[in-house]
């Protein structure tokens, strides 16, 4: 914008030259002076066209002045224009009258009589092409005897000249050019200030947005995390009240019994209270693993060690754990998993799956058995944990899959779990990369089959 600043203003100045250049000319055009001119009429005529002989038109005279102008151009300020006829008697003795008439372009006036002194004046002529003409006329109207004429012309005024006017629209139109020229620059140096100031204060909204968003995130995690911790605080609450503090108030009371009034026990009724504290025990126990690494399984970036384990020897660990809990419900637990099938996985957690599973088979069997068999292939190995108990309903089946919380269901001997045992499950397999199906109804048994990949 500042090189077209440059511009204007050299524009500006050779504009300006002209002009002074220009009305030089115009001013020494509408010099008035003397020089250049001829004698006064009393003196001498100067050489002048006639049409005849014994007239003669003596001017044009500017203003008063008794010198003529040459080549009859007057000056625009010329307020009077005069002439001074002359009249020669004729050659006989006819008595005649002098007439004059001044035409211009497309007009011819009509004849004036000639005054005694000679002399004419013409006040305020327009600018323009003149013709004066003048005549001897007799006084018995028999003709004109002689006729003479003379031209001038009267100069147009400096402002009313084509070249002027031409001027003077160039001037307007350059100061109009350089004024919107200006203001345009200025409206859109504006325009540029405005622009900066509503970018800079869009960005200063968009990152005052954003850190509202940031705000807002951090504090929907944070409610999140509270509501997930509250939730999680109160089923720790609901399940150490009911089934830890119930089953060990039970385990107490009942060896409270037995060991005052042990003398007045049978052997087989000792033998059936000290089997139910031992169920009771665990009962607890699995609760307590459960809920440990449920809770550690609910830290973020929770990343299991994945190694290689004997399947067959885990599997016989934890039926060993239920061993006692099922004979006593005459229950045959049984592991067809082949001799050496290897699976890489987390142990603990594999673990605490199985035992929730077999936890599970024996609480909701009455009597029948347990099996645990396996297969493999190149991808996958399945796991199918078998039952002849009670079997799930088709309700506790739909809310396992879709995460919704099951209704406890009551056992064989009318005790309800908890419902965790499954919320760790699918925790675990998930950690696992594992998967898992039900299939089971009311009386019929349940089949839960675990699929885990080879690598």
């Amino acid at each position: 914008m500042n090189r077209g600043l440059k511009y204007i203003i050299k524009l500006q100045q050779y504009l300006l030259l002209i002009a002074v250049i220009l009305f030089s000319q115009c001013l020494f055009a509408q010099d008035t002076s003397t020089p250049g001119l001829k004698n006064s009429p009393q003196d001498s005529f100067p050489s002048i066209s006639t049409a005849g002989i014994g007239i003669l038109i003596n001017g044009p005279f500017c203003n008063g002045s008794k010198d003529t102008l040459a080549a009859n151009m007057l000056p625009a300020n010329c307020s009077s224009v005069s002439f001074w006829i002359t009249a020669y008697p004729g050659s006989d003795s006819i008595k005649t009258a002098v007439e004059y008439r001044l035409n211009s372009s497309g007009h011819s006036s009509s004849w004036v009589s000639l005054s005694k002194t000679g002399e004419i004046i013409f006040h305020q002529l327009k600018a323009g092409k003149y013709i004066l003409e003048a005549r001897k006329k007799t006084t018995d109207n028999r003709g004109s005897d002689y006729l003479v004429s003379k031209s001038f012309e009267v100069d147009t005024v400096w402002y009313k000249k084509t070249r002027w006017i031409l001027l003077l629209l160039l001037l307007s139109a350059a100061a109009l050019y350089a004024f919107f020229t200006l203001y345009h620059a200025r409206l859109m140096k504006k325009k540029k200030e405005l622009e900066a100031k509503v970018l800079d204060r869009t960005t200063e909204l968009l990152k005052t947005n954003n850190d509202l968003k940031e705000k807002i995130a951090e504090l929907d995690l944070i409610r999140s995390n509270l509501t997930k911790t509250n939730k999680l605080s109160e089923q720790l609450i609901s399940i150490l009240s009911h089934d830890v503090h119930s089953p060990l108030r039970f385990s107490t009371m009942v060896g409270k019994a037995v060991l005052t009034k042990q003398q007045d026990l049978s052997k087989e009724e000792i033998i059936d209270a000290l089997n139910d504290i031992n169920q009771t025990g665990v009962r607890v126990l699995l609760l307590i693993s459960n809920l440990l690494k449920w809770m550690e399984y609910q830290k973020e970036h929770f990343a299991p060690q994945l190694l290689k384990e004997n399947l067959r020897q885990m599997v016989q660990d934890k039926i060993e754990f239920f061993r006692f809990m099922a004979d006593g419900k005459n229950i045959e637990l049984i592991n067809n998993i082949p001799e050496g099938l290897i699976i890489t996985t987390e142990k603990t957690a594999f673990g605490i799956i199985i035992q929730n599973l077999l936890n599970n088979a024996v609480k909701f069997t009455p009597d029948g058995e347990i099996e645990v068999s396996a297969i493999a292939n190149e991808k996958n190995i399945t796991i199918n944990i078998i039952d002849t108990g009670m079997g799930i309903p088709a309700k506790s089946i739909e809310a396992i899959l879709n995460n919704e919380m099951v209704t406890p269901l009551s056992d064989t001997e009318n005790m309800k779990g908890n419902g965790i045992g499954w919320s760790v499950i699918k925790q675990l397999l998930y950690h696992l990369n594992g998967s898992f199906e039900i299939k089971s109804g009311n009386g019929l048994g349940t089949t839960v089959t675990l699929v885990f990949p080879v690598n």
